[in-house]
């Protein structure tokens, strides 16, 4: 596998009128690799066209706590990301799949680094959450590299997918409650939504969000501000 050059990797908003057929190509092509851990309709041989882009409009039109983005790596559509905000804390998670074809470069380790980046110094979250298959040794090694850590594992019901169900709660938190003891910062996260801080995280989101890859962004030059 060819080493990832972050100059040609390019991370934007979702747009469904654009997105749609490249990421209808790459889920096809991905199909048993997605439908080892995904049970979502994109894994479907017979998904249409439209169906794709339904899927896409509820991903990008859901709610203010969840922004969507894709990602191209030398014009290739290598991925979907979203980033929402998680009920009753100051903190969120990543969702994220990589076309098969592209896996295994990197991609989805710089992209989810960045957004965790992003959660942690633009709208000031917390911690980041991934929700990891354990049997997904790809995913589980992302979250090794971004710096995360298990904290809690647990069983989820499987519909139509091989993966074991057997689930893996992956957490990082914010370099401002590192030098919390942990009982401290699970008393922050419990009462975050409670606080004057927790109105601006929504609203902040929901801003900052909106505003975060408007115009496409190449990850090499991102990096080089962080």
């Amino acid at each position: 596998m060819k080493a990832l050059d972050e100059n040609y990797l390019i991370v934007r908003k979702c747009d469904p009128h654009i997105d749609t057929l490249p990421h209808m190509k790459a889920a096809k092509n991905s199909r048993g690799y997605l439908g080892e851990y995904l049970d979502w309709g994109i894994t479907a041989p017979d998904w249409s066209i439209q169906q794709h882009t339904n899927f896409l409009l509820s991903n990008v039109k859901r709610d203010i706590t969840q922004t969507t983005y894709v990602a191209y790596y030398k014009e290739r559509f290598a991925g979907l990301f979203s980033i929402g905000l998680e009920s009753g804390t100051l903190g969120g998670q990543v969702c994220y799949w990589t076309a098969r074809e592209l896996s295994g470069m990197g991609i989805a380790t710089a992209v989810t680094d960045y957004l965790t980046w992003v959660a942690f110094m633009r709208l000031r979250w917390g911690h980041v959450q991934l929700h990891i298959d354990q049997e997904n040794i790809g995913s589980s090694r992302v979250a090794e590299k971004c710096g995360f850590h298990i904290l809690d594992n647990y069983k989820c019901e499987k519909d139509g997918t091989k993966g074991s169900g057997k689930m893996s709660l992956w957490i990082k938190y914010s370099p401002d409650l590192l030098n919390d003891t942990e009982e401290k910062r699970n008393e922050i996260l419990r009462s975050g939504m409670m606080s004057p801080r927790s109105m601006w995280h929504v609203s902040g989101f929901e801003r900052l969000a909106n505003d975060l890859f408007s115009n496409p962004i190449l990850l090499s030059q991102s990096n080089e501000s962080k």
